[in-house]
């Protein structure tokens, strides 16, 4: 006599997407999707936008690709230090991260500021 034996039905990407919602890390799985969504998005805008100014300019197409990937690395790498330090050393450096913060706006009143487009947003670091 012989039994039939049936496989365990697999869930389907619908209650496996349910499945995920319902999981208690749910919101930071959505929100870092969305996040490297954008960030690539914008990557892609960037490459889209400056690569015919690049060439022109005698440099690669990739060149400001390469520089704003630079630029979210070392973002990446301050954020993943600051998310690592304890709260308690973060309350302590949030009063000088505020008085720097309020001290580099003001900077650009002085004539270290530079006027960019009839605004004097700008330092000039260079």
């Amino acid at each position: 006599m012989a039994t039939d034996v049936v496989a365990p039905a697999r869930a389907t990407t619908w209650q496996q997407v349910k499945a995920l919602a319902a999981s208690p890390m749910a919101p930071f799985y959505f929100i870092a999707a969305s996040v490297a969504v954008l960030t690539g998005l914008g990557l892609l805008m960037v490459l889209s936008a400056s690569s015919v100014i690049a060439l022109d300019r005698g440099v690669g197409p990739f060149y400001y690709l390469g520089k704003q990937a630079g630029a979210l690395a070392v973002g990446l790498v301050g954020a993943v230090a600051l998310a690592v330090l304890p709260p308690e050393a973060l309350r302590r450096m949030g009063w000088l991260a505020w008085v720097v913060a309020v001290l580099l706006l003001g900077l650009v009143l002085t004539p270290l500021g530079t006027d960019v487009g009839g605004n004097q947003n700008w330092l000039r670091l260079g």
